[in-house]
């Protein structure tokens, strides 16, 4: 057997435990944009668990401890004296409704979704096959909602002035019923 160097043990080691807690970041995430907590976290001052639970109408034990996995993962701040918890600006941008298509939160929902596809896919590892469709549970509501954002930004903005007799049509008050 080779002799092992330990210096690469334990950067791989490193880069382990950041896929590990990176993997753990992403469900998290999945979970404040589920429950609305980055937009509640957006329109708030820098506040308490508490009053982050009450604006967001959700259990306070799992708003805080949900809080302090995002502020060791530093995608929330928290100030020890305050005991008071704040998403910066910076990472409201890319982290709620206002980043439109490039939210990156709502691509964080991919994790649970192929996670509960896993043992259909090592199934077919073994056996061939696959895994059908209909198994990716809210995967088609995910691409909906990725899809509504897109098309909020781009419809009147880009894709309508491409079709200059619609936009007319548009501008002079079409009847579409």
């Amino acid at each position: 057997m080779a002799q092992l160097d330990q210096t690469k043990v334990e950067a791989f080691t490193e880069t382990m435990t950041g896929i590990l807690n990176g993997g753990t970041l992403a469900l998290m995430t999945s979970i404040g944009h589920q429950t609305g907590l980055f937009e509640v976290l957006a329109n708030l001052l820098p506040s308490t668990s508490a009053q982050i639970a009450e604006a967001a109408g959700l259990n306070e034990r799992y708003v805080r401890e949900w809080l302090n996995t995002m502020a060791a993962g530093k995608i929330v701040t928290y100030t020890p004296e305050s005991h008071t918890y704040a998403l910066p600006a910076e990472h409201a941008a890319v982290l709620t409704q206002a980043a439109g298509p490039g939210n990156m939160a709502t691509f964080t929902r991919m994790i649970p979704i192929l996670s509960a596809v896993e043992p259909g896919i090592i199934d077919s590892f073994r056996r061939g096959g696959g895994v059908f469709y209909d198994q990716f549970q809210d995967f088609m509501a995910l691409w909906a909602g990725v899809n509504e954002q897109t098309f909020e930004r781009t419809l009147v903005s880009s894709v309508i002035p491409l079709m200059p007799d619609v936009m007319d049509a548009l501008k002079t008050g079409i009847d579409v019923t």
